[in-house]
């Protein structure tokens, strides 16, 4: 797959405006991109998926953009909790299982003992950025995550934007 150049977008966007560089600025069109790449991710959370290791904060309650080490600030939503990472954790899968179910079948799941082998994750789609884990995690605890990520801006100069520089 080819990549595309800013300016080559910018150019074209151009022709389609009839203006080079009066009315909208190059600037302002690169800005323009930067907000379409924002709104691509969103509608499409996998467009800018990543995976990686997520080291778990003691108890249920998990942050996906924690700071501090073991998580992604620039995340914006989860979007799987495949498996264990930690030596100690045998590296089995993790499942997604409805909050219902531990709240039905084990009341006290967020007061049990904590452990590096986590076996199960929940995930409301309305806090997008947090998560449970059961059982509690240690803080030994790591995992693996698959998460959509901020896209990067683009961020050039005007000179550089210059199709004849």
């Amino acid at each position: 797959m080819s990549t595309v150049k800013v300016t080559d977008i910018i150019r074209r966007v151009e022709d389609v405006l009839q203006d080079t560089n009066i009315r909208w600025p190059r600037t302002e069109l690169q800005n323009w991109m930067n907000e379409s790449y924002l709104a691509i991710t969103l509608a499409r959370p996998d467009a800018n998926a990543k995976a990686g290791t997520f080291t778990c904060a003691v108890g249920t309650r998990q942050t996906l953009t924690k700071t501090g080490g073991g998580g992604y600030p620039s995340a914006l939503r989860l979007l799987d909790v495949t498996r264990n990472l930690a030596s100690t954790s045998g590296y089995k899968v993790i499942r997604l299982v409805a909050r219902s179910v531990l709240d039905d079948q084990r009341p006290a799941w967020h007061a049990e003992t904590g452990t590096t082998a986590i076996q199960h994750f929940t995930f409301d789609p309305r806090q997008p950025k947090e998560f449970f884990v059961y059982p509690p995690a240690t803080a030994a605890a790591e995992i693996e995550v698959v998460y959509t990520d901020s896209p990067g801006a683009t961020a050039l100069t005007e000179s550089q934007l210059d199709p004849a520089g």
